[in-house]
């Protein structure tokens, strides 16, 4: 056996790649060590953390989480964008309203719980008539895709939103 090599490994664990492996590992260690060891979290400040898009911001102080949710926006005519029996939920804060190319997309958030608000959609297409082609729910998130009469597809989508806690945030697409 060479110096240097582990027998029954292949041959090609050295030394020098052993020994860099360490100082990683220590150097990692002592960042960790360093960062836990570095004063009060206050100290350092508040640091402010971008949620998904839409969601507004998240400013974390210590181990606190403070919550600065997205602005709502005036509803408008929003009715006159969707389908005819599709309404927004009672209570519900508008997001965002956006046409691109045909399809047009509204999002909003509402203090409903994802099988809720999963439940109240269904309602309202079922009641209007649109066939629903697809439903899915995994708890935190939920989607149904419908049919409309003129041919166009739609999805409703549903998630719990990270802030502010309590709320949901739903999207309703049309495509064209």
């Amino acid at each position: 056996m060479r110096w240097g090599r582990r027998p029954g490994v292949g041959g090609n664990t050295t030394v020098a790649s052993v020994r860099a492996a360490a100082v990683v590992i220590a150097i990692a260690i002592a960042i960790v060590v360093a960062g836990c060891t570095s004063g009060s979290e206050t100290a350092r400040g508040p640091t402010t953390v971008p949620l998904r898009e839409g969601e507004g911001r998240s400013v974390i102080v210590g181990s606190t989480t403070l919550c600065s949710p997205p602005e709502s926006i005036p509803l408008g005519d929003v009715g006159s964008r969707l389908p005819a029996g599709l309404s927004l939920p009672p209570g519900a804060r508008l997001l965002e309203v956006k046409e691109v190319d045909g399809t047009i997309s509204v999002s909003g958030e509402t203090q409903m719980g994802v099988a809720d608000l999963q439940a109240f959609f269904r309602d309202q297409l079922t009641a209007a008539g649109y066939p629903i082609h697809r439903e899915d729910n995994e708890g935190i998130e939920a989607e149904l895709y419908f049919g409309l009469p003129d041919g166009r597809v739609g999805v409703v989508q549903e998630r719990v939103a990270r802030c502010p806690k309590g709320t949901t945030r739903f999207s309703i697409t049309l495509a064209r």
